[in-house]
Order: C-alpha cells, then sequence, then structure tokens
C-alpha cells in the first residue's frame, strides 16, 4: 500500500481513483475551500483533511503517517 497526499483535492474525485485500485492509501488531504473539506471528509473519512496548502510542514505529516509515496492533485477550479 502506498501513501498518499492529495493536494488541491476538491470533494476528493482523484482520491477516489486511488482509493480504488485498492493499492494507496489517502493520508492527508489539502484543500482550502470550507464547504469543500466538509465534502471531502464525507468522501474521505479516514484521510486527515487540512485547509491551506502552503501551511503544509512534511515534517510533521511524516512523523505521522510516515514515508509519503505518492503525491496527487488536481489544478484549482476557476469560477
Amino acid at each position: 500500500m502506498y501513501n498518499v497526499i492529495d493536494l488541491f483535492a476538491g470533494a476528493g474525485g482523484l482520491s477516489l481513483g486511488f482509493r480504488q485500485s485498492k493499492k494507496y492509501d489517502i493520508k492527508v488531504a489539502f484543500e482550502n475551500n470550507p464547504a469543500m473539506q466538509e465534502t471531502y471528509k464525507k468522501n474521505h473519512s479516514e484521510a486527515d483533511v487540512r485547509g491551506d496548502v502552503c501551511q503544509a510542514d512534511y515534517s510533521e505529516i511524516q512523523k505521522i503517517y510516515g514515508p509519503i509515496d505518492v503525491v496527487i492533485g488536481g489544478p484549482p477550479c476557476q469560477g
């Protein structure tokens, strides 16, 4: 199982595809929009959902979840 961080996670569609392969474990997701954070939490209750990716502390994440093998991310949506 590969440990994953999802950046600009939105509602979690990209994470869903990775999770469905049964080869990836989504550890942390970063999403700045509070409404999308709540949606992501409903779709991926096992993941640690955080806000602004600029506040990401890889050392802290690695201490909690171990090494991260894969970084995925969707481009931010424009209105």
